[in-house]
């Protein structure tokens, strides 16, 4: 019974974290239409939706229980109503308005829980900085394994911002996300990437990929959308590049840029 009502709280928190992670970015796309108390309106009519089949098979409820949870809920409904009545004057994009949604204790407490009842194996992070894993860490009894960043040979935000070596020295995985930059890399790096393709009878896009599985505690994540794509990716792995040609090509291709075009690292709390 206990490892049940366990299980059914783990589901809620993790419906308040992705929903409450969420709210500000719709609420932005939303305050663009609707004014603020319409907005409020509608998630809560929404909200009352879902939980009314709940409310209704429950046993354990009754009206006292209710009277007990309205001054609560009032307080708590204030959250929303002034969420929404400053994001029409915030100038913030979505990246910080996710980030101050789900703080990083919320979010940790969460993933305990569902590593401790083996729902998951492993924690990680997704475009954290420095500051903002050491902060996750603390907040987690258990050891984030692994940040999610966009880096390649052209974005090389996470070794300008200190994420890679600190991952490398605290045996956490970078992994890289769009490693190819959408086919740019192909473009930019055309004859420095087709060199190396020649001297390791590789592709230049498994060039592209295997230079970063070639560092340590890297990984890629690209995208399959073919079998030949998939055969692509798979000629990437299982071989290593020589140390001289991944700092060649480190200090060496063009165009790199020290911030991401999609998706800029910054401390949101300070």
């Amino acid at each position: 019974m206990k490892k049940k009502l366990l299980s059914s709280s783990l589901i809620f928190i993790i419906i308040a974290a992705i929903t409450g992670g969420s709210v500000a970015v719709v609420a932005k796309y939303a305050l663009a239409v609707f004014k603020p108390f319409t907005v409020v309106a509608l998630r809560f009519f929404f909200a009352s939706l879902v939980l009314l089949p709940l409310v209704i098979r429950s046993k354990e409820l009754s009206v006292q229980k209710f009277k007990d949870l309205f001054p609560v809920s009032i307080i708590g409904s204030l959250n929303p109503i002034l969420l929404f009545i400053a994001l029409q004057f915030t100038q913030a994009s979505f990246s910080p308005l996710i980030y101050a949604g789900l703080p990083a204790m919320t979010a940790m407490y969460v993933m305990d829980e569902l590593e401790e009842e083996g729902l998951t194996k492993n924690i990680g992070v997704s475009n954290f900085t420095v500051k903002q894993m050491q902060r996750a860490q603390k907040a987690t009894k258990n050891k984030i394994v692994v940040n999610q960043v966009h880096y390649n040979l052209m974005i090389r935000e996470a070794e300008d911002k200190g994420i890679l070596k600190h991952c490398q020295e605290n045996d956490i995985l970078l992994m890289a996300w769009r490693p190819l930059q959408k086919g740019e890399i192909l473009k930019t790096g055309g004859d420095i990437l087709a060199d190396l393709a020649n001297k390791y009878k590789k592709t230049p896009a498994q060039i592209a990929l295997n230079w970063l599985t070639s560092q340590k505690n890297v990984i890629a994540i690209s995208k399959t959308r073919s079998k030949k794509h998939l055969g692509d990716n798979l000629g990437s792995v299982d071989w290593k590049m020589d140390e001289k040609d991944v700092e060649y090509l480190r200090n060496e291709f063009p165009n790199q840029q020290k911030v991401s075009d999609v998706s800029v690292l910054k401390e949101w709390d300070k």
